[in-house]
């Protein structure tokens, strides 16, 4: 499955885009209660660009008409 989030973060661009890409930042994400710790599967640079790849696993529960 692929699918794309778009969402606008308050803060400097250069702080928001540190952020998304720290390690620990990404790892802290585990701490929600309906995520497990998300995995970095892979992460490539070229200049300005960069390309992260991360699993993430929902923790919840979800009602019996989701999972039918």
């Amino acid at each position: 499955m692929r699918f794309s989030l778009e969402q606008t973060v308050p803060g400097r661009v250069d702080d928001v885009l540190r952020a998304l890409l720290d390690p620990a930042f990404i790892a802290s994400l585990g701490e929600l209660p309906t995520l497990h710790a998300p995995e970095i599967l892979s992460r490539s640079r070229d200049g300005d660009v960069v390309v992260q790849r991360i699993r993430y696993r929902f923790a919840g529960t979800l009602s019996p008409a989701v999972t039918r």
